[in-house]
Formats: structure tokens, sequence, C-alpha cells
């Protein structure tokens, strides 16, 4: 009898509850977005979803004790995998959604704890509707987190399926291919923030996860080439170079990365990525180190360097057949110049660049002019413009 009192005292409670649904709602799903920042995307995007998540399961969790229904045989509430199925894509979605139910199911057990202590019920009746309720809310978590990870791996194929057909539309879209942009459920209407990049060892993954973080997980697509190099598109909302120069700061040492920004568009996003992809290999010559710089840093280069057999006649018509020579005197007197024109023109700053003497460098680009026929000041641009070839040349 004292059994029956106690669950008519707790649906009675739990009925009187449900007018306050939005309330707990609000309460539980700020709880989750305070220990998990990550969910709400980088500008809030999914915090309306992660709500209607929560709302849905504290609907259910509230609706079932109201109504004296036993919570380990529920099915999964409409909505409460909303989240889910959005974060499919994600390798890390299953034990971001199961953290993310322990921490809500938390939230409303010290808000449910609270409501009891305020109810005026005596010691014995607090302490029996707290157990109940938390037996309860333990069923209902672990029943959905039973569904989830079962569910989880049909999500995931699926989300591999998609993924291959994002992909397949990427690859045809650079090829000038007809291809719908509309398939590749991304954000086309933003800025884009794109990130060509090349990895030494252990492949790009890790530099486009930490430009990812450093971004806040903004919508992105990213593809995998023959060559070894990855492009990436992040779709942001924020000021896109600010976003551009976060990235950069992310990339890890050693690898090589060229960062553009693009205005809104399929045709940009796509002229985009083919730009950034033709300055990492111009990048990849001119740094065998490994370097991460912005587009505009190396476009020129990169334009110069698209028909490599123009680059070469360039640089022999600037340079001539004494400066372009493959002597080392020709060599010498080219470092010489780099340092100079690197230095602002300073023969103090070449000498401290290359370590010589600045008689040393007075000498050479003396022997420089004589060998251009001309002063270095009125062919400068030419000469900064074939050296830089020239050094990227070298370095292939």
């Amino acid at each position: 009898m004292g059994e029956d009192l106690d669950d008519a005292a707790l649906r009675a409670f739990a009925l009187a509850a449900l007018p306050d649904l939005e309330a707990l709602t609000d309460a539980v799903s700020a709880a989750i977005l305070d220990r998990q920042p990550e969910l709400a995307g980088p500008d809030g995007a999914l915090r309306e979803l992660v709500r209607s998540t929560s709302r849905a399961n504290v609907q259910a969790i509230v609706t079932t004790l109201a109504g004296g229904m036993p919570a380990d045989g529920l099915d999964v509430p409409e909505g409460a995998l909303e989240l889910l199925d959005r974060l499919a894509a994600q390798e890390d979605a299953l034990p971001v959604m199961l953290r993310a139910y322990r921490l809500g199911a938390a939230a409303l057990l010290l808000l449910w704890l609270d409501r009891i202590a305020a109810s005026g019920a005596d010691a014995a009746a607090h302490h029996r509707l707290a157990r109940a309720s938390a037996d309860h809310l333990a069923r209902y978590v672990d029943r959905i987190s039973e569904l989830i990870v079962r569910r989880w791996s049909a999500i995931a194929a699926e989300a591999a399926v998609s993924g291959r057909r994002r992909e397949a539309l990427l690859r045809a879209l650079l090829a000038g291919e007809p291809a719908d942009p509309a398939l590749l459920d991304h954000p086309l209407d933003r800025a884009q923030v794109v990130v060509a990049v090349r990895a030494p060892t252990g492949g790009p993954a890790a530099a486009v996860g930490r430009v990812a973080a450093a971004l806040a997980d903004p919508p992105r697509m990213g593809l995998d080439l023959v060559d070894g190099a990855h492009v990436s598109w992040f779709a942001v909302v924020a000021d896109a170079r600010r976003a551009a120069a976060t990235a950069l700061a992310a990339v890890p040492a050693g690898t090589w990365c060229v960062v553009a920004t693009v205005r809104p568009g399929v045709g940009e996003l796509v002229g985009g990525a083919r730009d950034a992809l033709v300055a990492l290999r111009a990048l990849e010559r001119i740094h065998p180190g490994g370097a991460a710089v912005a587009y505009p840093d190396v476009a020129v280069l990169a334009a110069l360097l698209a028909d490599e057999d123009a680059a070469r006649r360039l640089v022999a018509t600037v340079l001539g057949e004494e400066l372009g020579a493959a002597t080392p005197r020709a060599v010498r007197l080219r470092e010489t110049l780099r340092a100079y024109f690197d230095a602002g023109e300073r023969k103090t700053g070449a000498a401290a660049l290359l370590g010589v003497h600045e008689k040393t460098v007075s000498h050479r680009l003396a022997q420089a002019q004589e060998a251009l026929g001309a002063p270095l000041a009125q062919r400068r641009t030419d000469l900064v413009t074939a050296l830089l070839i020239d050094r990227a040349l070298a370095a292939s």
C-alpha cells in the first residue's frame, strides 16, 4: 500500500512539473553547452538543435514519470536523436552524444531534487521520491544510450556513403565537370576559408583537425587528392580574413599549408581551391621544410610557375647567360642579389644575411650589375621576380 502511495505521489509530483518543461529544458541544455560548448557550433548554429533534443528527452522523462510508465522499455522519443544524425559525420560523435546525455541527466536530476526539496515533503517521503526519480532517470539514460549505440552503426554507414557522394561531387567540380552543388549539403552562401595542405608524415588529418578546432568547428568539407595533398573548405560567418589568420596560426610546424579566403558561391569555392592547390606546390619548392602562408603571399609565384617552361625562359631572359649560369660564381651573385633585395637594398643588411663583409657585398653587386649591363635599381622588379622563380625551380 505504501509503495502505491509513493507511486501516486511521484506521478502527481511529475504531473505538476509538466507546465515547467520549457524552464527545465532551458536549464538542462544550458548545462550541457556549458560543459560541451563545441556542441553549439562556431556560430551557434546547433544551439537550437541541442535545445530541441534536450526538450524531447526532458518531456519523455517527465511524462513517463507522470504516467507511471517504465523507462527501460521506451523507444527513442521523436527528436531525441536529431543531434546524433547531424553529428554522424564526425568520428567522435558517439562519445560526444553519450557524454551529452550523461551531463543532461545529471543536470535534470539536480533540478528535480531541488523541486522535491521545495515541495515540503517530510524527510522520509523526500528520500523515497528522490530515490524513485533517480532510478527512473538512470533507467531512461541507460535505455537511450543502448538505442544510440545500436543506431550508431547504421547512421555512421549512411554518413560514410554521403561523404563519398560529396567527395565525388567535389572532384567533378574541381575537374570542371557538370555537378549539382546543392547536393554538397554545405552553406555555399557563406564566405569560405580554403585550406590546402600537405604533411610529410602522418598525413594532413592532424593539421586539418587543428585548424577546425581553432575555427570552432564550422561547417566544413574536405577532399584528399591522389598526389597526397588535401583541400578543405570552412564556411564562416565572421570576418573571413580573421578566420584565415586563426587557421594559419593553428597549422603545425613541418607542414605545407596555403590558406585562402573566397566570397560566397560555388564558382569562388572551386576557383579558390584550385588556386590554393597550385600555390601549395609552389610553396613546397621554396620551403622544403614546410611553411604555412596566406594565399596572397605566394599567389604571384604560383601564377609564374603554372607554366614551368615559360618560367624558365623568363629567368633566362632577365638574368642573362652570365648571371643565370650554373657556375659557383653565378650562384654566389644570385644569392647576394636576393639578400640585397630582401634587406631592402641595404648592403649592411645583405652582409648580415650572408655572413660576409659589406665590401664583399659591394664587390659582388658591382659584378652583377656589370653582367646585367644596367643599373640594379632600374631592373629591380624584373630581378626580384626572376630570382624568386630561380630559387623555386632550383629547389625542385
